[in-house]
């Protein structure tokens, strides 16, 4: 992996600070911006390293992990760190460190909001629901015309005339569907009698297959309206960091995204519903979830991949370079 040692120039006092050039960028909570100042976990392992090596260090701000990398690469920093995942593609020109945290991405999404009441009457009146709605009132006005045929010439409960006497047969067979039955109007003939004991057993039925349908539409909105799993992302309008490794995990995917330049913008977007749904580094995500985001937001589901942060160097210490610290490539 990864040794550091200090190269002192022939000039310099023995015991002397080495001045080194750390390229940052502010990743909450890995690094902090405070003012002039940084902080964060990033920051404050790199000066517990400093201190220990003697070493001087100057902070160069940069706006993404791509800046980073090629403060470094053009001999501007001495190193990088944030929240610089280690891959194979970084490890080719630059050198990194052993790993001193475990991440991965992960994906955000708002909180959902909406009041019960209005969760209810929404899908009360979805096209699933007002089509089970209809069955059963088909069903209910065909029996009571049925049932005040047979029962209007000798059953005084349910008179001749069809308006508005037919509302009596609509009542019947409303109350005796749905099992309540006041008794107020029962049926006298024998093939009435058989029709109604036939329709109660039916709406056992109906109002099973009508509660299941209700239920089955509750749960497909819900589960169609959330998102948990990367599978999830289809067809959602799904953010992240340009450059970054969750960038090229959903291009890897063909998972359409929209990218932003930072992570704050993406956190302004999905908390203005611009976008559903953020997927980027789990402990950045986690930190706003808890912090400025706290009731807005919440990460969902496990790991998407494992991601481990190490300190980015040069390979090899470039000559120019002689007065300041070196970093040599090692097992």
């Amino acid at each position: 992996m990864l040794s550091v040692g200090v190269q002192t120039a022939p000039d310099s006092q023995p015991n002397a600070p080495e001045s080194v050039v750390v390229a940052v960028m502010e990743l909450q909570p890995f690094v902090i911006r405070d003012g002039e100042d940084y902080t964060g976990f990033s920051i404050d392992l790199w000066r517990a390293i400093a201190s220990q090596a003697n070493l001087d260090c100057t902070f160069l701000p940069g706006d993404s992990v791509d800046e980073q990398l090629a403060a470094v690469q053009e001999g501007r920093a001495d190193l990088a760190l944030a929240g610089i995942s280690i891959t194979s593609e970084r490890e080719d020109p630059f050198a990194f460190s052993y790993p001193y945290f475990d991440a991965g991405l992960q994906i955000l999404i708002r909180r959902n909001l909406t009041l019960p009441l209005l969760e209810l009457l929404a899908t009360a009146f979805s096209p699933a629901v007002l089509e089970l709605v209809g069955i059963m009132i088909l069903f209910i006005l065909v029996i009571a015309h049925i049932f005040w045929l047979i029962e209007r010439r000798d059953n005084p409960d349910f008179p001749r005339a069809y308006l508005p006497d037919i509302m009596e047969a609509i009542w019947w067979s409303a109350v005796t569907v749905t099992t309540v039955g006041y008794g107020d109007r029962t049926p006298r003939g024998g093939i009435s009698r058989v029709l109604a004991i036939i329709w109660m057993f039916m709406g056992l039925f109906l109002i099973a297959n009508f509660t299941a349908g209700v239920t089955s539409v509750i749960t497909l909105q819900r589960l169609n309206g959330e998102i948990r799993t990367v599978s999830d992302l289809a067809g959602k309008q799904v953010a992240t960091v340009s450059g970054s490794t969750a960038d090229d995990f959903l291009r890897d995917r063909r998972i359409p995204a929209r990218w932003v330049d930072s992570i704050e913008a993406a956190f302004d977007l999905l908390t203005q519903q611009q976008i559903e749904a953020i997927v980027y580094d789990a402990p950045v995500l986690d930190y706003y979830a808890t912090t400025e985001g706290q009731g807005l937001v919440e990460v969902v589901g496990s790991l998407l991949e494992v991601e481990r942060y190490g300190i980015a160097v040069p390979p090899r210490q470039p000559a120019a370079r002689g007065h300041q610290p070196g970093f040599t490539g090692g097992d």
